[in-house]
């Protein structure tokens, strides 16, 4: 795992484990979460993640309701291209990593054969691996399940294995933590989105949160026009807290991408205290 995808690997795990963000990425706390590390693999047959249900009669909601009791999870970033022999790879880590669980629970005296049917592993990859899709549509015909837009299904051996393509999703609540990692038109449109619920719902806050939190980690800077969309009708103490989340140094980035037109009708949003600061720094003075 290189550069920006262990980044995210990290920033993935730290939300899997905080009761807020838990279940906006479709987990709850009947998981118990163990990540590449706590499973002691050859580096070459690591997993990002595996979930393991406590009580397997408890079902699953949301993106992910079609868990079992043990659940692997590889998360592929923009950077990360998913392609054929990468898949090949993969599949081959999910049988290791049973041999290795196994084994490793056996010594530990709490071993059971684990069953294939006990076992999913979902790949989830942001932009579309159009290769691997079409090598598995020509190898599997109807056996190739398209749970939605986005989503596949087959079986390797008995395993169900899951291919999610971030870039795909219909974009509805369920989907909004995960389409934090989109690109294109279809963070556009998540975007957009998300600022409707923002102004209906304080709740969805915490994907704002996860966007900004993601901007941290590398990916580009929110657009002006969200914010702006996000703000609109918004009462005063709501702009003001959005404002809050800016940094001075984020907003003179923002500015100096505005026509005059746009950067009249940021300026007029601006808390006052916000506003001075900033034109401090813009004229060079000392504060």
């Amino acid at each position: 795992m290189k550069g920006k995808r262990v980044e995210y690997q990290k920033f993935l795990r730290a939300k899997f484990e905080q009761e807020r963000y838990k279940r906006p990425f479709g987990l709850t706390d009947n998981f118990e979460l163990r990540g590449e590390e706590d499973i002691v693999l050859q580096r070459e047959f690591r997993i990002d993640f595996s979930l393991q249900k406590k009580d397997e009669k408890i079902p699953t909601l949301g993106i992910f309701n079609y868990f079992k009791k043990y659940n692997l999870l590889e998360f592929k970033s923009l950077n990360d291209k998913l392609d054929v022999t990468l898949l090949t790879k993969y599949l081959g880590q999910l049988f290791w990593w049973l041999y290795a669980l196994q084994r490793k629970d056996a010594k530990e005296g709490k071993g059971h054969d684990i069953s294939d049917e006990e076992v999913t592993s979902t790949i989830i990859t942001v932009r579309e691996p159009r290769e691997v899709i079409k090598k598995l549509q020509r190898l599997l015909g109807n056996q190739l399940i398209i749970r939605y837009h986005g989503h596949y299904q087959w079986h390797v051996m008995g395993v169900e294995v899951h291919l999610i393509v971030i870039n795909q999703l219909p974009v509805i609540r369920e989907h909004y933590a995960w389409l934090s990692f989109a690109e294109g038109a279809k963070y556009q449109e998540y975007q957009e989105n998300l600022a409707q619920d923002i102004q209906q719902h304080e709740a969805f806050g915490v994907y704002f949160e996860l966007l900004q939190q993601l901007q941290e980690e590398g990916k580009e800077r929110m657009a002006y026009e969200f914010v702006a969309q996000m703000l609109k009708n918004m009462p005063a103490e709501k702009q003001q807290q959005i404002w809050n989340m800016f940094s001075v140094s984020e907003l003179q980035e923002v500015l100096k991408q505005l026509p005059p037109e746009k950067l009249q009708e940021v300026l007029k949003g601006l808390p006052i205290t916000e506003l001075r600061e900033l034109l401090r720094e813009l004229s060079g003075e000392d504060s």
